[in-house]
């Protein structure tokens, strides 16, 4: 894997991963110094990260890294295309490797640390877990913008929000991510919730939610605002989810992937936008007490990609 590149191809082929029968990969198992004049002729050299890097390699300079007083190799360092136009010789190898020696001890130091590995991204081991997960959004929220001034409408959705993370909290789920006029919830993950099943959790939260969203409606039809139309969508499903860090080095994030994910989004976004309506799939359905009222949804619902229950109330 490209790790640390200089040149304008760095932002396009960095962390692209090449195979042990590549050039790198000979020369990582072997010790041995490779160079080619015109690496397009050569088997072990593959046009694809010239393709994602939009260059054109003509020729090629390959060693090793070598690290410590055994001088394991810890890694190969590559020169492409001399900026004298010059086919690299016997000598540039020997001047690579001299100058490359303290790039080697650091490279040893840093990998020997897998935390290191996984901070920048180049390891990361996802976490396979049980996890219930909570999207929730505003239907019609544009038409604040119309009967409202865009403060004052941005600030009923910051109001919405924020006591929907509240319910969240309050039953132990985890802040995932906002996104517009609706946000992400966890529940399991990453801090596991103890002494109850995480989709009751859920299922509490998300009626509290209902809740709260009623009164906070009712609050702005009482200063005069038409809002009739707006409704709060909840969709909820339960199963295992891969929890991993990603993104740039300069701000990774843990973030839960997996197909569990997509279905929760997608029983909020199959919710019926003209009441307040709170779907799970068949997995919580099942898990939920007696004291839960659910019903299977019928009609339009029932056409959806996933199975889906209403969450009507709690004893």
């Amino acid at each position: 894997m490209f790790f640390a590149i200089h040149g304008t191809a760095a932002p396009q082929i960095r962390k692209t991963k090449v195979g042990p029968e590549s050039t790198a990969g000979r020369v990582f198992r072997t010790g041995e110094v490779s160079i080619l004049s015109d690496p397009y002729r050569d088997a072990s050299f593959s046009p694809l990260v010239d393709r994602k890097g939009g260059h054109v390699t003509k020729d090629m300079l390959t060693i090793p890294l070598r690290s410590g007083d055994e001088g394991g190799i810890v890694g190969v360092a590559q020169f492409l295309n001399k900026s004298d136009n010059r086919p690299f010789t016997d000598e540039d190898s020997r001047q690579a490797l001299a100058e490359t020696a303290s790039i080697a001890i650091k490279t040893g130091e840093f990998i020997r640390n897998r935390a290191n590995m996984e901070l920048i991204g180049f390891y990361s081991q996802p976490e396979h877990r049980e996890a219930t997960l909570l999207f929730c959004d505003l239907s019609a929220s544009s038409s604040l913008f119309r009967v409202l001034d865009a403060p004052s409408a941005i600030n009923c959705m910051d109001e919405y929000l924020i006591r929907q993370a509240e319910a969240v909290l309050h039953h132990e789920g985890t802040i995932d991510k906002y996104m517009g006029d609706g946000a992400m919830f966890r529940f399991n993950v990453p801090l596991p919730i103890r002494g109850a099943d995480h989709t009751v959790r859920a299922a509490e939260a998300a009626l509290e939610m209902r809740r709260n969203f009623e009164v906070l409606k009712q609050s702005w039809l009482g200063l005069g605002w038409d809002v009739e139309r707006i409704f709060s969508r909840i969709g909820i499903a339960c199963g295992d989810v891969y929890e991993l860090p990603m993104g740039h080095p300069m701000q990774r994030q843990i973030v839960v992937m997996g197909a569990t994910v997509g279905r929760a989004a997608h029983l909020c976004e199959a919710a019926a936008r003209d009441r307040n309506l709170i779907l799970i799939d068949e997995v919580i359905s099942k898990r939920l007490p007696e004291r839960f009222g659910t019903r299977p949804m019928t009609g339009p619902a029932k056409e959806q990609r996933v199975v889906a229950y209403e969450l009507i109330s709690v004893r």
